[in-house]
């Protein structure tokens, strides 16, 4: 119970993570910045929802922060019959973090286990660590979190949207969903 408070309270006493920078962004305008990019995708409603994240620059500044995608802010960019989702660029400062929760506004699931989604985030660099994919079970109201390759779909819309970064300036690091220690 406290471990919860505490993450509340560490999420109301630091500041939001640019969901989706600017289409104009620059890898080069603030130095020891990077871009976490990934996808969110879901073979059920994804419509509003909160991911949470945690981790470490490697200036030693702890991050904190949820991650609030809403369907009328952020339009999904794409659906079809068996999966619908959207493509996600967060700024952060060089470091280790990871992905640890999920939470669908409106729809009552409940995480099936803890997940971790470690990825990290390089100085003046994009990379894209996978689709986070998201499996709802109607039968039971639960759901299960997976990262797989979606590069061959994902990176042509991210290159496409953000123009002024190159091929050359992103690395992909495809993560693995693990258990939490």
């Amino acid at each position: 119970m406290v471990k919860k408070y505490l993450c509340v309270l560490s999420l109301l006493l630091t500041s939001c993570v640019a969901v989706n920078v600017p289409l104009n962004y620059d890898l080069n305008t603030k130095p020891n910045y990077g871009l976490a990019v990934f996808s969110v995708s879901s073979n059920g409603h994804i419509g509003n929802y909160s991911i949470f994240l945690h981790g470490k620059s490697y200036a030693s500044e702890r991050v904190t922060d949820e991650l609030s995608l809403w369907t009328n802010d952020n339009p999904l960019d794409w659906s079809n019959p068996y999966y619908i989702g959207r493509l996600v660029a967060l700024e952060l400062p060089a470091g280790n973090y990871e992905l640890w929760s999920f939470y669908q506004y409106a729809y009552n699931y409940t995480l099936r286990g803890d997940f971790s989604v470690p990825f990290e985030v390089k100085a003046n660099k994009a990379v894209y660590f996978g689709d986070l994919n998201i499996l709802f079970d109607r039968h039971n109201s639960k759901y299960t979190v997976r990262i797989i390759d979606n590069s061959k779909r994902d990176l042509p819309l991210f290159f496409k949207r953000y123009k002024n970064i190159s091929k050359e300036d992103l690395e992909i690091l495809i993560s693995n969903t693990q258990e939490p220690d």
